[in-house]
């Protein structure tokens, strides 16, 4: 799904490349149904079906026209409030940590592209595997 050597993260059909344009991404059959965001910094969201993975929400964030970061996490549905617990979605940050590293390497996974890293972030309450492009 992420190609150590180029950068390009592969989510089913949906592939984004390190100089991915906001334009290039509008003009996919992911994009076009999206509404087209103003300012220099631009997100959206999408939801897409992983074959290796399954569920995949994702978002995109653009700065200035060209991709900058995109977050995703596994998202089957299943997860609610009602069952959310720290410990949790801490051992979920670890599970994507593996997968980075069964992807990429062992950390830190840093390259000339950019960097891939497992978060887990407290205010949200949640993980996510998050790649920043070099600019």
């Amino acid at each position: 799904m992420i190609d150590a050597r180029t950068g390009e993260i592969r989510l089913g059909p949906l592939a984004i490349a390190p100089r991915t344009s906001e334009a290039a991404f509008l003009a996919t059959p992911f994009g076009r149904t999206l509404p087209p965001a103003a300012g220099p910094f631009t997100s959206y969201n999408v939801h897409v079906d992983v074959p290796e993975r399954g569920p995949v929400f994702a978002t995109l964030y653009f700065r200035d026209g060209v991709i900058a970061t995109v977050s995703f996490y596994e998202d089957d549905g299943s997860r609610s409030w009602a069952d959310w617990s720290d410990d949790k979605e801490r051992a979920l940050q670890v599970e994507y940590e593996a997968w980075l590293t069964a992807e990429l390497g062992p950390p830190p996974h840093a390259f000339s592209w950019g960097t891939a890293e497992s978060i887990y972030d407290p205010r949200s309450a949640s993980s996510a595997v998050v790649v920043s492009y070099a600019r």
